[in-house]
């Protein structure tokens, strides 16, 4: 892929979590500090890779920052300091609301033995450049860029990024979070747009797709855990979703051929940014007919936007008169079915 400039319901897990310390607790049984946690991933499209949307589960980043109350009740968390420990664990996605799944952390923590001390966590996923996975790993680990994870560089996001986080929950020695009374709830900060092709009646069989580009799109940059925002590219981007061979458009009755690979990008609230030019060469290989380019066709839903945590695909339809572009979504989130003829 080349670029150029121009994503529930709660998941309840238990996990357990230690630390050697000599501040925190150090038993296991009655009374022991160790910090219990529930969680939930509000997720569901593709791969637990870092490299495509989140389905099924993901590696997810989990840190603790201590603070110590004023007066024994002011807490005061301020998420650029240096984090007290980060944690590694594998969460799923619950698709039956009657079920959990528990995870556990690598390595385990505890709670502060101080009952004035309160740990204060957020998740997030991908890990980003802040810290290595080895150091997490061995309990080493510690972020210290002022609270910002950082994807990639200033013009360099490619759209394979689904960026995963999970706002502040608290707890304390004498008020740990039991069960599921405090979620740590993952969400999709991203919008995900997928591509598929197919033809209409009386299409050429051999007729192919030879281009595919997105435009007026942004990738993630970063993720601040102090203001809980994802900093975008600041120049649209261009996404070329066919680098190599074209693709042959699927007869009518067939069903639509995926094309490219999913984009995570900037959510849009009031889409006028999103654009495709598709070239379709309507003889294909058997032909010399040269391509028919269709420029700058905006994208569109019922709503008009383009929401974080939701999954639209985008279906062209091509024909002997060109392309058709029909908007439907698919879950993370689902909302709702849209229908886009542009040409």
């Amino acid at each position: 892929m080349k670029t150029k400039i121009f994503s529930l319901c709660a998941l309840a897990a238990a996990v357990g979590l230690t630390s050697c310390d000599q501040n925190r607790g150090t038993g296991n049984g009655d009374g022991s500090l160790d910090i219990l946690l529930s969680s939930a991933l509000n997720v569901s499209t593709k791969g637990p890779a870092t490299k495509a949307p989140v389905t099924a589960s993901a590696w997810t980043y989990i840190a603790g920052w201590e603070v110590a109350g004023a007066g024994g009740s002011v807490y005061n968390p301020d998420y650029s300091q240096p984090t007290t420990w980060i944690s590694g664990g594998r969460v799923q996605v619950r698709t039956d609301p009657s079920v959990t799944y528990p995870i556990a952390l690598t390595p385990v923590q505890q709670y502060n033995a101080d009952n004035t001390t309160r740990t204060y966590i957020k998740g997030w996923y991908p890990s980003g450049n802040a810290f290595d996975s080895v150091d997490v790993a061995e309990g080493t680990a510690s972020l210290t860029t002022n609270g910002v994870v950082t994807f990639a560089a200033q013009d360099a996001p490619d759209g394979t990024v689904d960026v995963l986080y999970a706002n502040a929950i608290y707890g304390e020695a004498d008020d740990k979070i039991i069960g599921n009374d405090r979620p740590l709830v993952f969400n999709h900060m991203t919008t995900q747009v997928n591509f598929t092709v197919v033809g209409t009646d009386g299409l050429n069989p051999a007729a192919e797709l030879t281009a595919l580009t997105l435009s007026g799109a942004r990738g993630p940059i970063s993720l601040s855990l102090v203001d809980d925002s994802v900093t975008w590219n600041t120049n649209e981007q261009e996404f070329e979703l066919l680098d190599a061979d074209p693709v042959v458009v699927p007869h009518a009755d067939s069903s639509a051929a995926v094309v490219g690979f999913p984009l995570m990008i900037r959510p849009e609230a009031n889409n006028t940014q999103l654009k495709v030019t598709a070239s379709v060469d309507l003889d294909g290989a058997a032909g010399p007919n040269p391509a028919v380019e269709h420029s700058d066709l905006l994208l569109t839903t019922a709503s008009g936007r383009f929401d974080a945590g939701t999954a639209y695909t985008i279906r062209l339809r091509v024909s002997e008169n060109g392309i058709r572009l029909e908007g439907y979504i698919v879950p993370w989130n689902d909302g709702g079915t849209t229908d886009l003829d542009l040409f």
